[in-house]
């Protein structure tokens, strides 16, 4: 899992007996909550693998820097995307 995935769940916040259900659903909500981080570094890896195969060394080194950007980055611009859309 990636560093900045830090979604942690107490058992004990859950409840008693009876909250199984609650709790996989919990659980399942964290985990879905990390996998789109998970999906972008992956995404990340692969397009650094693009970038070495640019011939042009600005155009390598401009996709290099895009490629490196940090998935907190890449959420604050969507947000901010977001926020300045048409609605």
């Amino acid at each position: 899992m990636p560093a900045g995935c830090s979604r942690s769940i107490d058992p004990a916040s859950i409840g008693g007996t009876g909250m199984r259900m609650g709790w996989v659903i919990v659980a399942l909500g964290a985990l879905s909550a990390c996998a789109s981080e998970v999906w972008y570094d992956l995404g990340q890896g692969w397009r650094e693998e693009q970038c070495r195969r640019l011939q042009d060394p600005a155009e390598r080194a401009r996709c290099a820097k895009s490629a490196a950007r940090s998935y907190e980055a890449y959420q604050a611009e969507a947000e901010k995307a977001r926020a300045s859309a048409p609605r």
